[in-house]
């Protein structure tokens, strides 16, 4: 039914066979048959911390549309993370994370308003 939202939600691969392009070409040939089917829209899911994975799903394609409780999740792991690379003396990375904090604490800021839309 091309009225109802299709979701890629969990896709797993089993570790020996990862970084082989398995999980790219199965996500791909879905892509191709939905098309065929005239679906326009694919949303997906990735665990919010996991960078690998959101940096593989922009590499198909995807974008974010991020709301306000993700932005504050989002904001709230990069505080967490740099009071972890300040507990371990790792300030090499805190540059890029207190900017990536700060981008999401904005952009949270300025979705307040339809928080409850």
């Amino acid at each position: 039914n091309k009225e109802e939202r299709v979701v890629l939600d969990l896709l797993f691969v089993k570790p020996s066979h990862q970084r082989m392009g398995i999980a790219t070409q199965m996500v791909a040939s879905a892509i191709n048959s939905l098309y065929a089917d005239g679906v326009k829209d694919l949303r997906c899911a990735y665990h919010i911390c996991n960078e690998g994975s959101r940096a593989w799903q922009h590499s198909l394609g995807f974008q974010e549309i991020p709301d306000y409780f993700y932005c504050r999740l989002k904001a709230a792991w990069y505080r967490d993370e740099i009071w972890r690379c300040e507990q371990l003396g790792a300030s090499e990375q805190l540059e890029e994370l207190i900017t990536e904090r700060d981008r999401w604490e904005q952009l949270g800021q300025e979705l307040e308003p339809w928080k409850e839309s």
